[in-house]
């Protein structure tokens, strides 16, 4: 998250915070970063994995959730008809 998106919300590094979409909600660490646009946050796409390294208790800051699920169900990109896996508009808030 942008820091003047964070600031504005009384995020700061490391919080969490909950990311709403109309279709799920879910609770993550926030990283606040200059690398990233005011009015945009991002996820990685494969942050949620449950197996291989992600799984072993030995490494807890691992897993988490499939952020994938924020988007509308079955709902393709209509150009090349692949799952709209950029642009969900959401909301965040301190957890």
């Amino acid at each position: 998250i942008n820091p003047e998106d964070a600031k504005e919300r009384g995020i700061e590094d490391g919080d969490m915070v909950v990311i709403r979409s109309p279709w799920a909600h879910y609770t993550l660490p926030a990283r606040v970063t200059e690398d990233i646009l005011k009015g945009v946050v991002a996820s990685a796409g494969g942050y949620g994995h449950k197996r291989g390294l992600e799984a072993d208790p030995k490494y807890p800051q691992f897993g988490g959730v499939n952020t994938g699920g924020s988007m509308r169900p079955n709902t393709p990109e209509m150009e090349a008809c692949t799952p709209i896996l950029k642009y969900v508009k959401v909301q965040v808030e301190k957890a």
